[in-house]
């Protein structure tokens, strides 16, 4: 594993902390982060720039437990919802660009991503690979 970089966020369900944390992405045009958490009973999404500052949340409402996360080099994030099983398609602002059902990949579907994060504590952690 990658020797520690920094670490940002601590544990609870307010905006920039962090209730069990699942997946993260970074964003390669300006180095910031999206992480998805069990928030309010719900998954969510939050940006965490690049310094560990929080920005702002995304709403999810419609998905359950994301299982994948990424982030394409135009910028959207791709996750993938291991309950309904579909994949969505995020804008950097949060709009709902495009969504597909994929119960049909259901056995080893993923998204292939770099990895940049462990959700370890409470927090998160970014490491080097």
């Amino acid at each position: 594993m990658g020797a520690l970089k920094f670490q940002f966020g601590d544990a609870g369900k307010r905006n920039g902390q962090f209730f069990y944390p699942r997946k993260g992405a970074v964003f390669q045009h300006n180095g910031n982060f999206v992480v998805c958490d069990r928030g309010n009973g719900r998954s969510r999404m939050q940006i965490i720039s690049k310094c560990g500052t929080y920005m702002f949340k995304i709403s999810i409402r419609f998905m359950d437990i994301v299982t994948g996360l990424a982030v394409t080099a135009k910028g959207h994030i791709v996750a993938v919802d291991s309950v309904s099983p579909t994949v969505f398609v995020i804008s950097e602002e949060g709009m709902l660009v495009h969504w597909f059902d994929c119960s049909v990949f259901v056995r080893g579907l993923g998204v292939i991503g770099s990895s940049v994060g462990l959700s370890r504590a409470m927090c998160f952690r970014v490491t080097n690979v």
